[in-house]
């Protein structure tokens, strides 16, 4: 999920080449990974955001990437799978963030299947 976001940004990065940097965020709170994914490329817009999860849907503007219109629909799904949430807030021409927020386990509250090992890390 993360490398498709990734892959995006990367894709979809301003400047003549894509060269813009790519910002990524990774924090915990409240008992969530929360990883944003930022862009300064063309955006979306806001009439497309409702759709951009939807399997084959390419934006405006997409078609400057090659891509099938899978990724961002594959996303959604593996991060519902794990219990999860993705948003997306865009504004056209300034460039994307995509926020994606998990559950971590706890091993002391026993969330964990025996052997796995906890997604957070000590403190």
């Amino acid at each position: 999920m993360l490398a498709i976001l990734l892959d995006n940004a990367l894709k979809y990065s301003g400047g003549p080449e894509g060269t813009e940097p790519v910002d990524l965020e990774l924090h915990r709170e409240d008992g969530h990974a929360l990883v944003s994914i930022s862009d300064h490329g063309c955006g979306i817009p806001e009439a497309e955001i409702p759709h951009i999860f939807d399997r084959f849907y390419r934006a405006q503007g997409s078609s400057r990437a090659d891509g099938t219109g899978l990724g961002l629909a594959l996303a959604g799904e593996i991060s519902q799978h794990l219990g999860g949430d993705i948003r997306v807030e865009s504004e056209p021409d300034q460039g994307s963030t995509f926020s994606v927020e998990l559950p971590l386990r706890n091993r002391e509250a026993g969330d964990s299947a025996e052997g796995d090992e906890p997604i957070s890390s000590p403190s």
